[in-house]
């Protein structure tokens, strides 16, 4: 049993080490085909092949290693100059890079899992001598093993997992998909398969996340958590350890002042500097989860390759401020949002070669993803330099949708917001990147859902931006603490923009559930959290009353709360099952007092309780009157 375990942990950390040699490889295929005389990306690129062949044939995962051992082969004729590194080797490139990656994802969440990459070394083979290579035979360490993947028999004792189902196999149990859907998206090799399935048109959402509901039972939430790992520099982990060791002499120190309490100027002394290391222990453990976006931009440059040579269009990718680090959950998070958006601006934004000519452009489109850290937050832009977005044309689509009326008056902004409803699309055919009003409705939720923001700029015929506003960290921030009747909540100071005392006689409805408020030349939402959060729905005195005015999806609303106590760094708790999807509560934490208090969700309070057409076609004049 000593020689098994050593066997898994071994081949676990192969599998780490993997996963980071393969997020780097995409980024040098890339770059070898816009340069394919760069030989410094194609001796990487040689190097991380030749490890990779290496390792997994030391440590026994060999269908995986003669993948690799093939690829090195058809590399060193590109390196002796007999091949080219044209786009169509480096679409096999990619396509390999996406099978390892595929076979780490399976064997991460089962090591004896069978894997099989006989069609992707016939197809190598194709490229080299006579459509012939003998694939050089090596001894795998453990001769007992079968290399094949056959781990299925009574008499097998190395299985270390429980067998479950995978996505595909589970959907078509279901009668929701056939083989060959399934076989069709399993072809798209850079994507999950739910994902194809859905952009297909072969599934809905619900069906998706039943599927996968029953996929993570199988295989229990142990095994789901097992396999992930971050690799950290050891600076932060020295850092951490200086922090703990500083406050392990504090604690000390505090615990020799109990013997001597009346010197309460050294016992201040101390915990002035016990706040202090505490406060910097904090921000270094958070460090330790913070990653550079350079990862969620180098998936961005794959997406764009080939999304515009589906769409036969030529476009370089730019990438600005890649070293800008933020969470890892909100990179996991971000990943599939940003992707609908480069998509987007790569069929909707960029126009034909054709087009571009016809206006006085270079034949060659522009997309540029940047980032910046600015006031304690993120700052993503996706830039394109195509057509812009046509106000008319999205107006008119809302209106023969139903979704504005023909009278009805909006700004510039807001009728580039449309484009966030769900279903909304202007794109008359469906295509396989786009057109199925599915994706910027998304978008917007998953940012909000981020606790951040998104703009929209365009000038029409010259491009479109997308300004994403996101927190660095999600596990701790600073918050108002106000009183909501006898409670106490969170209210995010990210949110706030001021606070203001007024009477609340000068109100004025619009309707019997609208009501708005002057504030410094402003018509802005007023939303009464006492209503919201009280069980009788009693009437709120209607003397003065202080108001939180806060931003929240770019616009401003009013907040009625009965007191504010506090401000204080906040550490986020989830909630219990009990709680879970409380409408207007995001999560909770402990107060200095001991005390629980819940952290508010701002926008589903005011989705819950606001008409936002109302109040945004409501003007001062009409208020005012």
């Amino acid at each position: 049993m000593d020689d098994l375990h050593f066997i898994i942990e071994i081949r676990k950390s192969f599998l780490i080490e993997t996963i980071d040699l393969l997020n780097d490889s995409e980024h040098l295929f890339l770059k070898l085909e816009k340069d394919p005389n760069d030989k410094n990306a194609l001796e990487s690129i040689f190097r991380l092949v030749h490890n990779l062949k290496g390792s997994g044939y030391s440590v026994g995962i060999n269908e995986l290693a003669q993948l690799a051992h093939q690829l090195e082969n058809l590399l060193s004729k590109i390196r002796l100059g007999k091949m080219e590194a044209n786009s169509e080797i480096v679409d096999l490139l990619l396509e390999c890079n996406d099978r390892f990656k595929k076979n780490v994802e399976s064997l991460s969440s089962d090591l004896n899992v069978s894997i099989n990459n006989c069609d992707l070394i016939t197809k190598i083979s194709k490229f080299t001598e006579n459509n012939h290579t003998t694939i050089a035979p090596q001894s795998p360490i453990w001769e007992n093993e079968d290399n094949h993947g056959n781990h299925n028999n009574n008499d097998n004792q190395n299985n270390n997992s429980n067998a479950y189902d995978d996505l595909g196999t589970i959907l078509i149990k279901q009668n929701v998909v056939t083989p060959e859907q399934v076989e069709k998206a399993a072809s798209l090799q850079h994507k999950k398969i739910g994902e194809i399935l859905i952009e297909q048109g072969s599934i809905k959402h619900d069906d998706l996340k039943k599927a996968l509901d029953l996929q993570q039972t199988q295989r229990g939430e142990t095994n789901s958590k097992e396999m992930e790992f971050m690799r950290i520099p050891l600076s932060k982990i020295d850092s951490l350890l200086n922090c703990f060791g500083e406050q392990v002499i504090l604690q000390s120190a505090l615990e020799s002042c109990k013997y001597n309490l009346e010197s309460k100027e050294y016992l201040n002394k101390i915990i002035t500097q016990l706040s202090k290391i505490t406060y910097d222990l904090q921000q270094t453990a958070i460090s330790l989860r913070m990653v550079p976006i350079k990862i969620l931009f180098s998936k961005m440059e794959r997406i764009v390759r080939d999304t515009s040579r589906t769409l036969g269009k030529t476009i370089q990718f730019v990438s600005k401020g890649d070293d800008n680090e933020i969470d890892k959950n909100i990179i996991d998070e971000l990943s599939a949002p940003l992707m609908h958006m480069v998509r987007n601006a790569v069929d909707h934004g960029i126009e034909s070669a054709t087009e571009r000519i016809n206006v006085g452009k270079k034949e060659i489109g522009t997309i540029i993803l940047s980032a910046s850290n600015k006031g304690g937050s993120l700052h993503i832009k996706i830039e394109d330099d195509g057509q812009g977005l046509n106000k008319d044309k999205i107006q008119a689509k809302a209106i023969s949708q139903g979704l504005i009326g023909k009278e009805q008056v909006l700004t510039e902004k807001q009728i580039f917001d449309l484009i966030f409803i769900n279903g909304f699309s202007t794109r008359e055919q469906v295509s396989d990147v786009s057109g199925r009003g599915v994706g910027m409705d998304v978008v917007k939720q998953a940012i909000i859902k981020l606790k951040g923001g998104c703009e929209i700029s365009s000038r029409q015929g010259k491009g479109t931006c997308f300004s994403i506003r996101l927190p660095l960290t999600l596990a701790v921030f600073n918050g108002m603490i106000v009183q909501i009747q006898q409670s106490r909540y969170i209210v995010p100071n990210s949110d706030i923009e001021e606070i203001v005392s007024f009477d609340l006689k000068n109100v004025r409805a619009i309707n019997k559930q609208e009501r708005v408020v002057n504030v410094a030349g402003n018509v802005i939402p007023l939303i009464d959290l006492r209503e919201f959060f009280s069980k009788n729905k009693s009437s709120p005195d209607k003397g003065g009353s202080l108001v939180l005015i806060v931003r929240v999806e770019n616009m401003l609303y009013a907040l009625i709360v009965d007191k504010i106590i506090s401000q204080q760094r906040i550490v986020h708790k989830n909630l219990g099952l009990e709680l879970e999807g409380l409408v207007g509560v995001v999560g909770g934490t402990i107060l200095s007092d001991g005390n629980v208090a819940l952290i508010l969700e701002l926008t589903s309070i005011i989705n819950s309780v606001s008409n936002k057409t109302a109040a945004l076609v409501a003007s001062k004049d009409q208020i005012q009157n």
